[in-house]
């Protein structure tokens, strides 16, 4: 279980994604304590026992919820034919299992903790990641109504090119990428660097 993983002893945890053949709710009920900490957990979960014994869909949803998270996205269209001689010409097929991404609302459920701007600060990034542009924007109200963020950098969420990086003059977007360095793994640390040095060679 991740609790037991000593590569991640110490390490905090803010984006879990699980594929594991049903076994995503003992995953993550071992391990409450890291998921009270998470801002965005995906799941690949089955709408019934795909495999013997395998947590379902609605098993998940119950248990996202009580931990504060809501149903933000979900990909259903996973659907296996049946094997009989009309499964060819089959109009439509019976939906098997799904991914779907849970978000935490912190203005709904707070976290036990004391919320940190770089907590903060990596919400933001995850939900720009992810698309979730007025959710984030939501959010990053409340950040700054918990003083995690300036009057000015609540102001540039207002705009659609904060959460994409585009038509934000050069000298925004390096101190936003830089900003990035700082939260995100290290693993994406070079791409984010390249593009740095990109924005270096452009007029600010």
């Amino acid at each position: 279980m991740l609790d037991d993983i000593r590569e991640l002893q110490n390490v905090e945890i803010d984006a879990m994604k699980l594929d594991t053949q049903g076994l995503e709710l003992p995953i993550l009920s071992s391990a409450e304590a890291r998921v009270d900490r998470c801002i965005l957990i995906e799941t690949e979960t089955g709408f019934c026992e795909n495999y013997r014994g395998e947590t379902t869909f609605d098993q998940i949803m119950q248990f996202m919820l009580r931990k504060g998270f809501g149903l933000f996205d979900i990909n259903t269209n996973h659907r296996i034919p049946r094997t009989g001689h009309l499964a060819p010409q089959a109009y439509n097929e019976q939906m098997m299992f799904c991914q779907a991404v849970w978000i935490r609302d912190f203005v709904k459920r707070p976290p036990a903790q004391a919320l940190t701007r770089e907590k903060a600060l990596k919400a933001l990034y995850i939900y720009a990641n992810h698309g979730c542009y007025s959710f984030g924007a939501e959010m990053a109200a409340y950040f700054h109504k918990g003083g995690l963020m300036t009057q000015e950098e609540l102001a540039q969420t207002a705009d659609v090119s904060f959460w994409t990086l585009r038509s934000l003059k050069p000298s925004i977007r390096r101190r936003f990428l830089k900003m990035a360095l700082r939260i995100v793994p290290r693993r994406y640390h070079g791409s984010i660097g390249s593009a740095i040095k990109e924005l270096e060679r452009s007029k600010t």
